[in-house]
């Protein structure tokens, strides 16, 4: 599993549809005075159907704002389904552009230095990763949330939600070098750790949460591609020249750095102030982000354990043979941190002002997620080894078996990380907290039983097992609290997953040696098939999202400004 919004001046700032006073106001005037909704279709289609003049016609007084307000309200979905649909182009396209450029500079670490080299620098990177965790302290998911419902507090919640951080950040910084130290690792390794330490500055002044809450998507995906692009080109060059994977280490934080910059000013310019840290909602903050906190450490712990534990107890060699397919499967689970950066702020807002089209959303991302996560995973379960042989050479043979099985996560991690999402936007923290924490501690205890006799592949086959419960107990947890279960589309779209497996398979079975091409072509045309025996809905449901987007129904109270969803009252 896995972790923007326009000026305030004005709806053209955003590229929308232009704003006319009086429309604002007619809507105003409407909202401030709740009407029934069926008394609000009831009046309409009295309008409409009786023809003026006409014996017993009736006219309702109000007619004239309902149709005039009518359209606004059909403007205001339109307008967010077309801006969640736009956001999401972008930030996909930046995420494919981010992982492409990753898995490049890992591929160039893998090639020129071999498997222990990029097992040291991932068990470095995890160590960091779990102290930058800790120093954001759950304060980020926290004040996006909070951002999104009292936009008016934004520039003091971000003042002091990033110096609690900075605080945090010298302090975090020593805690590594002590760690650096007494932890079961090779030397190399506890370099690496050392050299990485100055990301977890780095992360504490990242503000890509303000973009997200401001709806500043287009912003967003160019400042964290350009970030990735510098931490990409400056990695791949000092280690091609240098042949150092410390070099690498030193690229990481210096792109962060420069993505961090960049940021800021995008943010600047859009007329984003930092205000005064508050001692108050400092206190606020703290109070009540422990639960994000303990949320964001199991998180990590059920991403980033087990490449500590194989590093504990096994080679480096095992553990950059792990890494190797792991980091090939984050290109593929970043696909959910696209939909997170995307929907999340609006999963909020649809809780709040209309639940049932929070059920609808959230049940239609999930499924199109499992059809197109089913259809990688059966690509990758069948050709895994041809897969790490083509990337990484004969040195990674044995990555081959554990891509295959982490593979096979993907689809549950993408449902997992939606309905961890829709938990979070419904104000759920306290029963996501309790059900990773049962996950996490089942994982735990398995990796350290079994990795030290079973390796990476045992390692590969907790972390499949994790992802069940984990996409179990929150199956639970929606059909007990939030009364629908959005979980089922992962049984309902296994035809994606079965289909092409046995096709596939079947081409091994008749030649045991086919290019991976041609498995490619076979793979292509067996989804090609459950795609049109079900009526392309994967086509017409995903061109239909964007609809569905649309679909909030506003409350009587809120917005205050329905001409623009992003601004709210």
């Amino acid at each position: 599993m896995y972790v923007f919004r326009p000026s305030r001046g004005s709806v053209n700032s955003y590229g929308s549809y232009p704003c006319r006073a009086n429309d604002r106001q007619a809507a105003s005037d409407l909202f401030t005075e709740p009407v029934g909704q069926s008394q609000f279709r009831r009046l309409k289609h009295a309008g409409r159907r009786s023809p003026p003049g006409s014996p017993g016609s009736f006219r309702s007084p109000f007619s004239g704002v309902f149709r005039e307000s009518s359209v606004i309200v059909s403007k205001a979905r339109q307008s967010t389904g077309r801006r969640l649909a736009r956001g999401a182009t972008l930030v996909l396209a930046s995420e494919i552009a981010v992982r492409i450029l990753s898995l490049a500079s890992m591929l160039v670490v893998a090639r020129l230095l071999g498997p222990s080299a990029l097992g040291q620098l991932a068990i470095a990177q995890a160590v960091v990763a779990y102290a930058g965790v800790v120093g954001d302290g759950g304060l980020t998911i926290l004040t996006q949330r909070m951002m999104v419902r009292e936009p008016t507090r934004e520039a003091r919640l971000v003042a002091t939600a990033t110096s609690i951080q900075l605080s945090l950040a010298p302090l975090l910084a020593a805690a590594v070098f002590g760690a650096s130290a007494v932890l079961p690792i090779d030397k190399a390794a506890r370099n690496l750790v050392i050299v990485l330490s100055p990301l977890i500055v780095m992360q504490a002044l990242n503000l890509f949460y303000v973009m997200q809450a401001r709806a500043q998507i287009g912003q967003f995906a160019i400042v964290r591609t350009l970030g990735q692009a510098v931490t990409a080109i400056l990695g791949m060059t000092l280690v091609i020249v240098l042949r150092s994977n410390t070099w690498a280490a030193v690229s990481i934080w210096t792109g962060a750095l420069f993505a961090d910059l960049l940021c800021f000013g995008a943010l600047r310019a859009n007329g984003f102030r930092l205000g005064r840290p508050d001692w108050a909602v400092a206190k606020h903050l703290l109070r009540s982000g422990w639960a994000y906190l303990a949320i964001a450490v199991l998180s990590w712990v059920l991403q980033s354990f087990d490449i500590l534990v194989i590093g504990a107890t096994r080679s480096s060699q095992d553990v950059g043979q792990y890494a190797a397919a792991y980091r090939i499967v984050l290109v593929a689970v970043g696909l959910a941190a696209v939909i997170h950066t995307v929907v999340f702020p609006e999963l909020i807002r649809r809780y709040r002002d209309d639940p049932p089209a929070f059920a609808r959303f959230l049940t239609a991302l999930i499924r199109q997620s499992a059809r197109v996560g089913y259809a990688m995973a059966a690509f990758v379960a069948v050709a895994g080894a041809q897969i790490a042989y083509t990337l990484y050479g004969s040195e990674f043979r044995r990555s081959g078996l554990i891509l295959s099985l982490l593979f096979l996560s993907v689809p549950l991690s993408y449902c997992a990380s939606l309905m961890g999402q829709g938990l979070l936007a419904a104000g759920r923290e306290r029963g996501y907290l309790a059900n990773i924490s049962v996950t996490a501690s089942v994982t735990v205890i398995a990796l350290i039983v079994f990795v030290p006799t079973g390796g990476a592949p045992a390692a590969a086959g907790i972390v499949l097992g994790g992802e069940i419960v984990t996409v179990t107990l929150f199956t639970l947890q929606f059909s007990r609290s939030l009364h629908f279960v959005p979980s089922r589309e992962l049984l309902v779209q296994l035809p994606w997953l079965v289909v092409p497996v046995l096709s596939m398979s079947a081409l091994n079975a008749f030649w045991s040696r086919a290019p991976l091409g041609v498995m490619v072509i076979v793979w292509l045309a067996s989804v090609c098939i459950v795609e049109m025996a079900g009526g392309r809905r994967l086509y017409y449901e995903t061109a239909g999202l964007s609809e569905e987007a649309g679909r909030l129904n506003p409350s009587p109270l809120l917005p205050a400004d329905p001409l623009n969803p992003n601004l709210e009252g």
